[in-house]
């Protein structure tokens, strides 16, 4: 059973006469990195406020177990005039008071140098600088703004002048290097790039305590994390495993309360009619009135919160048929003052084509969107669309373009062709405007709102090309998945900029890779961009091959003694790995036999009949389940072993010859 950190007890949470969620319960485990998912608005935010002590819950406690340190990826911070290297280290506070506190002692040993008291003093100064990595703070933050996307030469550029996103990364370098024991991530994918969040996974996974992180990148999610934790208003769920299991198993438990309440009902159906056609029996007065008494003690279940995946579809216009030839550049060159964002660039888009931009922040992926937009003007050279281009193009600044004293229905409306008016309420629930949503005036959305009225009336109007800077930015994951599925089967051409993984993945066909002021061009998909970039590992040397030419001389008594003598050492290896793999798939066993036992009543509709039964079931559940991923992890890093070790004496035995 892992350590737990601290615990929620019953929290419960309410906005005036809207209440976000309630009955909160959950032990965060001392270590590993948690997925908090749940839809837009469900306060998952608000939650993590009550975590780090900045908001009071309405109802209920957090509870502590002993002194640990917890951070919350800020959202703005003032810099000054400090530099980007000691605005990062500024998160290492602790080490200046402490190195103050050695400089100060060092200074008393100097003058009194025999006194024991001060040199204790500064032997447990000197041990606690150690222990708080104070020789190695300022090399951990340069490693990490690193891989953040810094270069060397920002570190003394000032805070202040990096622009909003960049700035972001700065608050995340600040609370990675600070190490807390508990960190809570808020989105902090939306502000690093494809190329950055490889190197920010790595970390994570890595991390010594614990993280607990609010994402809707369901790569990050399933790369990341070990447990889901759902939240919902009527609580908080936990399912072991990564996003991707999430779903399953989450679609399965759906099942199971459906199955479970659909018994419940038909029993309370059947206790009912039972006391309507006896109630006014006297010989029956008993039976009917023990039926009236149990039916008033039963728990009623309430089933799943909801479907597990929507059945909204989202489909965009046909295309209308447009030239081969959709996009062409040509010598394009721009630059904003000294900073050259294309230098000569000549690219070609075809028609169908679906490529998606990737580079660095700041590389001008957005600048290409709007140059072949018609938004933003070339320096030099020309950039011209095919015959029969119909352009749509989504960005965020086309929210201004949106009429305020409009409702959200009106708006999308307003744009909408007579036959297509009964479309409107569909493609708005995919877009998250559902039921009384949709009567909602256009001047009281959120900036997040906005921006998805904004690209529900482009799915709404024909187009041959679309072109999509970060589309999926304020979409929740089922949303993204409607408009990935939307995307898929649209006929016309795509141009995409998004740090979804799964989404770009999904969506894309071809990369246009973006950066040094010029577009190169990867057939193939995201995937097969990644892939090409990673270099080939190198080969690890093996003293006994390079020694084969020692042994050709050796007569066949010696080879044989030396393949002995190999087969001997191999075996004094692999003795311990093969007896704790032999352990493992003996637990795997009998913890595989623990969760059919446990299906096997949770399945049973007669188990809801006692709550806490079924509450305890389902962590037993979760608690086995935990424990049978960490075995499956280690039974596969101990076969890898032992593969890798017997093919090197493999190739031991055939250099021996």
């Amino acid at each position: 059973m892992a350590v737990v950190m601290l615990q929620l007890v019953g929290v419960s949470k309410s906005f005036g006469k809207r209440t976000l969620f309630e009955d909160v319960s959950w032990r965060v485990p001392a270590r590993g990195c948690v997925g908090l998912v749940g839809p837009n608005g469900v306060g998952k935010t608000t939650l993590f406020k009550i975590l780090a002590s900045l908001e009071a819950a309405d109802d209920g406690q957090v509870v502590t177990s002993g002194q640990y340190t917890i951070g919350l990826l800020e959202q703005e911070a003032e810099f000054g005039e400090r530099c980007l290297l000691d605005s990062a280290l500024e998160a290492r506070g602790d080490l200046h008071e402490l190195e103050a506190e050695r400089q100060r002692l060092e200074q008393a040993l100097s003058e009194t140098p025999d006194d024991a008291e001060l040199l204790a003093k500064w032997e447990v100064a000197q041990a606690r600088f150690e222990s708080l990595g104070g020789y190695t703070a300022e090399s951990d933050a340069k490693r990490i703004l690193a891989g953040l996307g810094f270069v060397d030469s920002d570190h003394d550029k000032p805070a202040a002048s990096f622009s909003g996103g960049w700035r972001m990364r700065i608050l995340l370098a600040r609370l990675l290097l600070a190490k807390p024991d508990l960190l809570l991530l808020d989105e902090p994918s939306n502000h690093l790039d494809l190329m950055t969040l490889g190197w920010f996974e790595s970390f994570i996974s890595s991390y010594e305590g614990a993280s607990v992180v609010i994402s809707h990148d369901r790569h990050l999610l399933n790369r990341m994390v070990s447990t889901i934790a759902e939240l919902s208003p009527r609580g908080l769920t936990i399912y072991p495993g990564n996003y991707d299991r999430y779903v399953t198993a989450k679609a399965e438990r759906a099942e199971q309360l459906a199955a479970a309440k659909a018994g419940q009902d038909r029993q309370i159906a059947q206790t009912e009619r039972f006391i309507e056609r006896f109630r006014y029996k006297s010989s029956k007065a008993a039976a009917v009135q023990s039926r009236v008494k149990a039916l008033e003690k039963v728990e009623r279940l309430s089933g799943p919160d909801g479907p597990a995946r929507s059945n909204l579809n989202l489909r965009f216009p046909p295309a209308p048929r447009s030239g081969n030839e959709v996009i062409q550049l040509n010598d394009v060159h721009k630059a904003f003052g000294q900073n050259v964002v294309y230098s000569g660039v000549d690219a070609v888009l075809y028609r169908k084509q679906r490529v998606a931009l990737v580079g660095a922040n700041g590389a001008g992926k957005s600048t290409l969107l709007k140059l072949v937009g018609g938004s933003l003007a070339t320096d030099r050279g020309s950039v011209s669309l095919g015959h029969n281009v119909e352009l749509r193009y989504f960005a965020q600044h086309q929210v201004d373009a949106l009429d305020l004293t409009r409702t959200v229905l009106a708006e999308l409306e307003s744009i909408t062709p007579f036959d297509q008016l009964p479309r409107c309420r569909g493609v708005l629930g995919a877009f998250g405007f559902r039921g009384e949503e949709v009567d909602k005036l256009v001047a009281v959305l959120s900036g997040g709102e906005k921006a998805r009225l904004a690209l529900a009336k482009m799915a709404m109007l024909p187009s041959n090309l679309l072109l999509l800077d970060e589309p999926t930015n304020h979409l929740d994951i089922e949303s993204r998945e409607i408009l990935e599925t939307a995307l898929m089967s649209y006929d016309g051409t795509l141009v995409v900029v998004s740090h979804d993984r799964a989404f770009v993945e999904a969506v894309s066909d071809t990369v246009w890779e973006v950066g040094r002021g010029s577009v190169t061009v990867h057939v193939g998909g995201y995937a097969a961009f990644i892939d090409n970039r990673k270099e080939a590992p190198q080969a690890p040397a093996d003293a006994v091959v390079a020694s084969t030419k020692s042994t050709r001389g050796q007569d066949a008594k010696a080879r044989k003694r030396r393949a002995a003598e190999l087969r001997n050492e191999h075996s004094r290896k692999t003795r311990a790995l093969r007896k704790e793999l032999e352990a493992i798939e003996g637990r795997l066993e009998e913890l595989e036999a623990t969760l059919e036992t446990i299906d096997a009543e949770l399945a049973d509709p007669a188990t809801y009949e006692q709550p806490d039964r079924a509450r305890q079931l389902q962590l037993d559940r979760a608690a086995v389940d935990t424990e049978q991923t960490a075995g499956m992890e280690r039974w596969e890093s101990l076969s890898e072993t032992l593969e890798e070790l017997d093919q090197h004496l493999a190739e031991q035995l055939e250099a021996v010859g």
